[in-house]
């Protein structure tokens, strides 16, 4: 082990945003607020910058793209359903799907993707469900080697995969 970062939250995913430095995005816990991307120096574990959407924050979902410079995040609106029957309280709630890139140098906006298709199933309890309550699933992010494409999935699903591209 050539280091150990703790981190304060629950992580959903990583990535090595070049050589010193990793992309730490957090699974979203109830009343946190807006959750940001982190970039930590994997010498030292300290933040050295933040990424989100002014709205939305950014949560997760993280890529970078090979040469380090392309950020990528999930920056979807979304909660928990708090007035949902007790059985599902607290399910997933996704209003409007997205993923937002940065240049990782100067921090600025590179491209926000339109709103993604929001897959939604049935609720997973086997008890009878008046409500006929829907259940959102998050899609899977990965940004292309080069950093001007993304590839949205839902794995597990029989979904379409898209693929956007950024034109720089």
């Amino acid at each position: 082990v050539a280091a150990r970062i703790a981190s304060p939250h629950p992580i959903a995913q990583t990535a090595f945003a070049g050589e010193d430095s990793l992309a730490l995005a957090y699974v979203p816990q109830q009343n946190e607020g807006k959750l940001l991307i982190e970039l930590r120096d994997i010498h030292t574990g300290a933040v050295t910058q933040t990424f989100g959407d002014s709205q939305n924050g950014a949560r997760a979902s993280v890529g970078v793209s090979a040469d380090g410079q392309t950020l990528m995040a999930y920056t979807g609106a979304e909660d928990l359903c708090e007035s949902c029957p007790s059985s599902h309280h607290g399910q997933l709630q996704i209003h409007s799907a997205r993923f937002t890139l940065w240049n990782r140098t100067t921090g600025a906006t590179l491209a926000k993707s339109p709103k993604l298709h929001i897959l939604k199933t049935a609720s997973e309890s086997f008890d009878l469900n008046p409500w006929d309550i829907k259940i959102s699933v998050r899609p899977h992010l990965e940004i292309s080697q080069s950093g001007n494409a993304v590839l949205v999935t839902y794995p597990g699903w029989n979904e379409p995969m898209d693929i956007y591209l950024l034109h720089r």
